[in-house]
């Protein structure tokens, strides 16, 4: 059960860091890509819209957000690890 425990430790603290990046490297790309809507006149469909808020949300607490991500989730990791640990001992 232990090795499941340090599986699953290693997947939260994985996807936590990627979730992290994945959403830095998606406000970046909504921003090309904004910036080129608005040079054509674009009208945005209603999923567009969505993830320029998303993504005008992210820009703005970004700074909040993306420790308090990362400490949730690599806490989270930390504790399936340290139950490993335990299970192990015992």
């Amino acid at each position: 059960m232990n090795r499941g425990l340090f599986a699953l430790a290693v997947l939260i603290g994985g996807l936590t860091i990627l979730a992290v990046a994945g959403l830095f490297l998606f406000a970046e790309w909504m921003a090309v890509k904004q910036a080129a809507w608005q040079n054509l006149n674009y009208k945005l469909s209603v999923p567009e819209e969505f993830a320029l808020v998303a993504v005008r949300f992210w820009t703005a607490y970004w700074w909040l957000l993306a420790p308090l991500l990362l400490v949730v989730g690599l806490g989270l990791a930390f504790l399936c690890g340290a139950a490993a640990m335990r299970e192990r001992e015992s």
